[in-house]
């Protein structure tokens, strides 16, 4: 199975190629990782005829998220079954929320707002939360998940909540990202160990 990863960070990105390194043998199954851009708003089309060369059996965008739902504590993992964003456009993704709480019980599940930048403000995170019905949000799922689609490749996402999504954001993030990498590298780890023995994760439409 050919598994690419994607993220912003590279904060992000180093801990988890480390930590895949030392768990998974290359030989039999492929991992890619690729730095993609903060917000993804540029190098789209890179990104594009990188899935078009490697075609990837799965692609997970992962790194961390803010929570907007009471709901969701920093360091809690996210797994989004919807990403959603400002014009209202919706795309599946991954599961439905049965399927993971059984292989994930402390896992969360939801839907996951992709906004263009960083929200720091209680009036903000309430707003997203009541209109979109989104639980946490982050800047780059759905535009990713955008473009595996338009190439046919599978997308799903998981996130760990770094921050609260108001005015302590700043402070907050920065407090709590080394930890929150931890984490996410642990679960990351999980997450591919499931996939390369069941798969089921992966809602292919």
């Amino acid at each position: 199975m050919n598994i690419l990863i994607s993220a912003a960070l590279n904060r992000e990105l180093d801990p988890i190629r480390r930590t895949l390194d030392s768990v998974f043998d290359n030989t039999t199954n492929s991992l890619s990782i690729i730095k993609i851009p903060k917000g993804m708003n540029t190098a789209t089309s890179d990104f594009s005829n990188f899935l078009k060369k490697k075609r990837p059996d799965l692609c997970i965008n992962t790194g961390t998220a803010g929570a907007l739902s009471d709901d969701l504590r920093l360091f809690d993992l996210f797994f989004p079954t919807e990403l959603v964003n400002k014009e209202g456009e919706i795309i599946p993704c991954g599961e439905n929320p049965d399927t993971v709480s059984l292989k994930f019980p402390h896992w969360k599940s939801g839907r996951l707002y992709t906004s263009d930048k960083a929200v720091e403000s209680s009036a903000e995170k309430v707003s997203l939360l009541t209109e979109y019905r989104a639980q946490a949000v982050d800047m780059e799922a759905i535009k990713v998940a955008r473009l595996c689609r338009a190439a046919g490749v599978p997308c799903l996402a998981l996130k760990v909540i770094s921050d609260t999504a108001d005015e302590q954001t700043k402070i907050t993030f920065k407090r709590n990202l080394d930890r929150a990498i931890e984490i996410l590298c642990e679960q990351m780890v999980n997450l591919i160990k499931g996939l390369l023995t069941k798969g089921d994760l992966v809602n292919i439409g």
